[in-house]
């Protein structure tokens, strides 16, 4: 029955975005509707990970046991395993934001070994290392992206890290470029993806990691970043990205990240500050899909306490959520859909356009000897 209220919802949501009065495109009509769902008789929260169009397969991890779990659309689980933790073919630090699932082999990005690809069945496949001596501080959602005869991935620090002085090291992480280069023949590598210019970032002031959201879109790129509504367009020239131009949501009724003017601030300043953000971009059929929030005023935040866990996630979980989508050349057609409550969407998008987003037990108030995955389409 939740399931017949969710198509009803999300269809009666819609008669808003179909006629939009500002940025609409006359000639177009939209649909949006949760389309299917797939039971996984799973015990225990997987988090959906990637999705394998030629082998029709779906990558998910418990997060909190670390074992991995591939299904099909039937629901039907595949595979079920946990990697090695010990011996030549161990998985030291791999994350859930460092896992793909590429023809039937799953990637790991680990953070001490390089690139690690395995069969499905969790057996070592092969290893590309990452030379040299580096640092990953943290990741985006995929291990790599090929980038002409190249790999791009995350650019890991390298060099001398002053950690006594934590304030270097966010000035570096607001001007560096964000995505380093692998010659696999050569074992050389490059930066590219130059930090843009023009954003919050430069005033001065600190906001604590970026939590980049990078997603390729032919031969565009598009970079997102934690502190600000917008995203930054990259196009591709053999093994270069170079910078385009940005595209703003322009959400005057959203609540603004705060800057730290100490980085020993960052934490007691974001404390309460439920800031608006960009939470998913997906991209399909040429079209941009962007997931945000608007955030939540302080006054309100400070009726929560952060150390009652189950208090704070439950009004966490409780911010609002929206789609905003904009066509091939990035021309908004329509904003402010409200999302509806009780789901984690997740950053996959199957060949079919469906965005997939998972039944969150707790809002629910059920307790399910399996996993509810949805799947979510937007189309015109």
């Amino acid at each position: 029955m939740k399931y017949v209220t969710f198509n009803y919802i999300w269809l009666c949501l819609l008669a808003a975005c179909s006629q939009p009065t500002n940025y609409s495109n006359d000639s177009d009509s939209f649909e949006l509707t949760v389309v299917d769902s797939i039971r996984v008789d799973y015990l225990g929260n997987l988090f959906v990970l990637d999705y394998d169009p030629n082998s029709g397969m779906y990558l998910s991890r418990n997060n909190s046991t670390e074992e991995i779990v591939l299904f099909d659309d039937a629901g039907t689980i595949k595979e079920q395993f946990t990697f090695q933790q010990d011996g030549p073919d161990a998985v030291f630090s791999a994350n859930g934001f460092g896992l793909a699932l590429i023809d039937e082999k799953i990637i790991v990005m680990d953070r001490q070994k390089g690139i690690q690809f395995f069969n499905r069945n969790g057996t070592f496949h092969k290893r590309i290392a990452v030379p040299g001596e580096h640092f990953f501080i943290a990741g985006a959602s995929l291990p790599y992206h090929p980038l002409g005869d190249k790999l791009a991935y995350f650019r890991p620090e390298r060099g001398g890290i002053d950690w006594e002085n934590p304030a270097n090291i966010f000035k570096g992480i607001y001007s560096s470029p964000l995505l380093e280069v692998l010659d696999t023949l050569s074992g050389t590598v490059h930066r590219t993806m130059a930090f843009p210019r023009n954003t919050v970032y430069e005033d001065g002031n600190y906001y604590n990691w970026i939590f980049p959201i990078i997603v390729k879109n032919g031969n565009e790129w598009i970079l997102s970043m934690m502190a600000e509504r917008k995203y930054h367009i990259y196009l591709e020239y053999g093994n270069e990205l170079e910078y385009s131009r940005t595209v703003d949501l322009d959400l005057n009724d959203a609540v603004d990240i705060k800057g730290a003017p100490n980085v020993d601030q960052v934490y007691e300043e974001n404390l309460f500050n439920i800031f608006g953000r960009f939470h998913e971009i997906y991209t399909h059929d040429g079209m941009i899909l962007v997931v945000y929030s608007k955030g939540v005023k302080e006054e309100i935040a400070l009726q929560y306490n952060p150390e009652n866990m189950d208090e704070w996630d439950l009004f966490v979980q409780g911010i609002p959520r929206y789609l905003a989508v904009f066509d091939r050349n990035h021309q908004l057609l329509c904003k402010d859909v409200p999302l509806p409550a009780g789901l984690h969407l997740t950053s996959v998008i199957n060949s079919q356009g469906e965005f997939l987003a998972i039944k969150n037990q707790e809002y629910w108030s059920v307790e399910e000897d399996f996993v509810t995955v949805y799947k979510i389409k937007f189309s015109q």
